[in-house]
């Protein structure tokens, strides 16, 4: 049997099940850096039109070898 905190955290994800696919869209479009997610909340459920996500990715830089010069 469910307890009274699974109950609430099913009612929660399920009122916040956009927030939850718009958040993992764009976590699986990221291969690698950070991502920024501000929402405002009212009575505990994300208010979609007030979403901000913020990416910022960095280049992935390979150092080259020096080549040896031989004279």
């Amino acid at each position: 049997m469910d307890d009274v905190h699974t109950k609430a955290l099913r009612k929660i994800l399920l009122k916040n099940l956009l927030l939850h696919l718009i958040l993992t869209q764009e976590i699986n479009q990221t291969p690698f850096g950070q991502i920024t997610v501000n929402v405002k909340l009212k009575n505990g459920v994300a208010q979609i039109e007030t979403i901000n996500i913020v990416k910022n990715r960095r280049k992935k830089y390979y150092l080259a070898k020096k080549e040896e010069v031989t004279t």
